[in-house]
């Protein structure tokens, strides 16, 4: 790797602290309900058409996107480099931020040529390290689509072949699986363009979910990555100097594209504390206990994928706006206070809320109910909820 290149992507490693939900820092609550892997495998392409050989283009007007703030200098030096040089640095980058915990077998290789030279028992880093950084192409134009192609083609001849690594390859890739690509744009002077040729790969492949890691150096590019995903079901796009400078970034593309920790949590409010109470009994710090000991044992992906949290309290119904909007305040504070009592990092939690008794999980089901028959049927309102969260 090129010295400079490597301390830009040594520096998008370093952590980041969050400290306290500010008017500059807002977040919002991961909007994906599943959790767990979202892919079973998959597959990364970088381009190597003409284009790709070239360095990225620098904007006219000196400027910075808010993703490359802090990192301005990096930002300068990746117009230093040809954007195949840069692919391979981001393959390198999503390889080692993708958490083993998700289990997902990866492949890589290359289009215009296509190639599916790295394996899913290669050694990852060293086989990509040994792709070409220059092929002599003589301007030659493709695209994703004709990539896609000779993708198909390749997997019908892995499935009939003798050898049974090759017969394992395209039987997991023929599984749920993620295709990446690492590209400038979809012009071309040969072949099927992207839109078509997704769409005639769909029909053999229909588990396939595909991904476009594009160099988005100038307005024509960003319309058609933006057009593309519009039109292509499913397609996920992302900038690609963006994940290569921008760990959150990055870690909200992994959390999107590939696997997002089960690591919401829903205490009950009874068993946390006595009715109309905020003081916890020995079932609340027991269940407190569990939510720390879980942080604790998943501390390292919390900080590999830039993980942070909201902490809400709710009430029910019963009783005033004001007496419940204190009491879930009380109750906030009180597992705030147990949370860091058992050793929790308090920097995680960057949203704490006491909603008191404004959202309900009940709805209407429970009007007309009074005494203890309304204690009973309100009792999923009585809660705290802990949720991820990331960077808006």
């Amino acid at each position: 790797m090129h010295t400079k290149l490597k301390l830009a992507v040594l520096a998008a490693f370093s952590a980041v602290t969050f400290t306290a939900l500010s008017a500059n820092a807002a977040y919002s609550v991961y909007s994906d309900p599943d959790c767990g892997p979202k892919v079973e495998s998959s597959a990364w392409f970088i381009d190597y058409s003409g284009t790709m050989q070239e360095k990225l283009k620098e904007p006219e007007e000196k400027s910075y996107p808010d993703w490359a703030k802090g990192k301005e200098k990096e930002y300068d030096e990746l117009f230093e480099y040809r954007k195949v040089v840069l692919a391979k640095n981001l393959l390198l980058k999503l390889r080692r931020m993708l958490p083993a915990e998700a289990g997902i077998q990866v492949a890589a290789g290359t289009m215009a040529p296509h190639t599916l030279p790295v394996g899913f028992k290669d050694d990852f880093e060293e086989k990509v390290g040994r792709l070409p950084e220059r092929l002599e192409v003589f301007g030659r134009m493709t695209n994703p689509g004709e990539g896609l192609i000779d993708y198909e083609k390749r997997l019908e001849r892995y499935a009939e072949s003798e050898k049974e690594l090759q017969r394992e390859t395209a039987e997991l890739l023929r599984k749920k699986s993620a295709l990446l690509f690492f590209t400038d744009g979809d012009q071309v002077n040969r072949g099927r363009l992207f839109e078509e040729g997704w769409k005639a790969f769909r029909e053999k492949e229909p588990l396939a979910k595909p991904v476009l890691v594009a160099f988005t150096d100038d307005e024509e590019t960003k319309r058609e990555v933006n057009r593309l995903a519009e039109v292509v079901p499913g397609l996920i796009t992302a900038d690609a100097r963006e994940l290569l400078l921008n760990d959150e970034s990055m870690a909200a593309f992994i959390a999107k594209v590939f696997y997002t920790p089960c690591l919401d949590f829903t205490l009950s409010a009874d068993t946390l504390f006595a009715f109309d109470k905020h003081v916890l009994k020995p079932e609340g710090i027991a269940e407190i206990h569990h939510v720390a000991e879980v942080l604790a044992k998943e501390r390292k992906i919390i900080d590999q994928l830039h993980i942070r949290f909201s902490i809400t309290a709710h009430t029910d119904r019963i009783g005033t706006y004001e007496y419940n909007d204190r009491l879930s305040e009380r109750r906030l504070n009180t597992v705030l206070r147990q949370l860091e009592k058992e050793g929790v990092d308090m920097s995680l939690f960057v949203i704490r809320r006491a909603e008191g008794e404004y959202h309900p999980v009940t709805g209407d089901a429970c009007k007309g109910l009074w005494n203890q028959e309304a204690i009973d049927c309100l009792q999923p309102d009585r809660r705290v909820e802990i949720r991820m969260v990331r960077p808006e």
